[in-house]
């Protein structure tokens, strides 16, 4: 009898210790595979790092306005500006993405035809201090006047070209090209600003993405500017379709209409982007795998083209979650609205801007 009890008790310790064993493995396999994600996610996250605080693809000299009131002297090739008796120093922690959004209609979709691979209808640059968390969202007018490089059917570089803005992604092949030559006028127009990253999305992309997180709320403005069913100064929550015709509508009947629509246009863009990253914020601070989930939405269906990598949206996942957001993120880059010879033409005010590029991408030096 005491030989059985003990048998049995030694076969449930040889249980125990087996099922001890068992769990020690599942754990061990656990913790390892724990142990190569978050590697790999680190990995990437560094890579990413790296490639998001380089000075980015088609750098243009940086250079400095002419101004009349103020001289500009830059030192180091830019690294310093010294401004109104003030000295300043690149900020090495900056990164920034050129978001665009293009318009198709009308796209001619056959190869080597040279302007007419869509305009950028819609652009932002969202310029990110990583260390600090600070934000700023730069409204872009596609109309503003700018130099842009026109290419021939085989690609080859023929002139550069002042006008509007949103014309440089047409002169280019509608993808990488297209939004390399859109990047490099930007720069332009921002005295040389690194542009690290870049996303040109299809006005199609904003559908799926507005329904990726559940929609987005905004608060009617203006009168008669999209089809049915917005009603002025009420509130709606936008929803598939109706995003698209909130953020891309403008109204162009009657000439002095043509001239500032898409400032208004741009007023509801900003007031829709502002929403709609308040709530992608707020998913992120719940599931931080938030922003990668948008970017494999917003890539579906050759939708979008980029060169944000796996290695720099893990980075940006890694510090989207402390980003200091609000509605003073949000600017407009300064200037006037004046008709030109056929299109209304932006022109930008060279000193407000320059002083905004000081404080978005340089640091006082004491």
């Amino acid at each position: 009898m005491a030989k059985t009890t003990k048998k049995r008790k030694q076969n449930k310790e040889k249980k125990k210790a087996s099922a001890l064993k068992a769990a020690g493995i599942v754990v061990l396999i656990v913790l390892l595979l724990a142990v190569f994600v978050l590697g790999g996610f680190v990995l990437a996250k560094e890579k990413g790092r790296k490639e998001m605080l380089g000075k980015g693809d088609g750098q243009v000299p940086l250079t400095a306005p002419a101004l009349e009131e103020q001289e500009v002297i830059l030192e180091d090739d830019g690294e310093i500006v010294i401004y109104n008796g003030q000295r300043y120093r690149y900020n090495e922690n900056i990164t920034s993405v050129l978001c665009m959004g293009i318009d198709r209609e009308g796209w001619n979709e056959e190869e080597n035809v040279v302007g007419t691979s869509g305009q950028a209808d819609m652009l932002m640059l969202a310029i990110l201090d990583t260390q600090s968390g600070r934000v700023k969202l730069w409204n872009i007018s596609r109309d503003s006047m700018v130099d842009v490089d026109i290419y021939d059917t085989e690609g080859n570089f023929a002139k550069t070209e002042s006008m509007q803005l949103c014309l440089a992604f047409a002169y280019g092949d509608g993808k990488e090209g297209s939004c390399q030559n859109t990047l490099r006028s930007v720069s332009r127009l921002l005295y040389g600003m690194p542009v690290q990253s870049y996303a040109a999305l299809d006005m199609d992309a904003i559908v799926p993405l507005n329904d990726a997180v559940g929609g987005v709320e905004v608060t009617i403005h203006e009168e008669d500017i999209l089809p049915g069913g917005f009603v002025p100064g009420t509130t709606m929550l936008l929803q598939g379709e109706e995003a698209r015709a909130y953020v891309q509508s403008r109204r162009t009947e009657l000439p002095d209409e043509a001239l500032d629509s898409n400032n208004n246009r741009m007023d509801r863009q900003k007031q829709y982007m502002m929403s709609f990253i308040q709530k992608a914020l707020q998913q992120t601070k719940r599931d931080i795998s938030t922003p990668v989930k948008l970017f494999q939405v917003a890539m579906e269906g050759d939708n979008m083209v980029t060169n944000l990598t796996v290695s720099r949206v893990s980075y940006l996942a890694s510090i989207f979650k402390n980003v200091n957001f609000s509605e003073e993120s949000f600017q407009t880059v300064p200037g006037e609205v004046i008709k030109g010879e056929s299109y209304a033409e932006y022109h930008v005010d060279d000193q407000a801007l320059y002083e905004m590029i000081l404080d978005a991408f340089y640091l006082k030096e004491d």
